[in-house]
């Protein structure tokens, strides 16, 4: 399963008279249709350690296994070591500047 922002699509319904061929609006229209009636998961963003404004960055490289990991982070809230892409309940996004 994939999850998009529909809305971001930025397309519409076509009218019949912009095509050369009235049918490919048709086709258009039904495609338009089924992204419309795609039932909704329910899902909320989350935020990733990386993100959150109660991480910071710990180490400046960290080899856990196989996988070398350019930054571990310290959770403030865990009072723990987490990786960059772990994310938890308690997130809360830092301010780009």
């Amino acid at each position: 399963m994939r999850l998009i922002d529909a809305d971001a699509l930025g397309i519409g319904k076509a009218k019949r008279d912009t095509f050369t061929i009235p049918e490919y609006a048709d086709g258009w229209n039904s495609a338009i249709d089924i992204i419309d009636n795609a039932p909704t998961v329910d899902a909320v963003e989350v935020v990733r350690c990386k993100d959150c404004t109660k991480c910071e960055s710990f180490y400046p490289c960290k080899e856990i296994g196989k996988e070398v990991y350019p930054l571990v982070y310290y959770c403030k809230v865990y009072g723990n070591n987490t990786l960059p892409n772990n994310y938890c309940n308690y997130g809360k996004r830092k301010v780009s500047e």
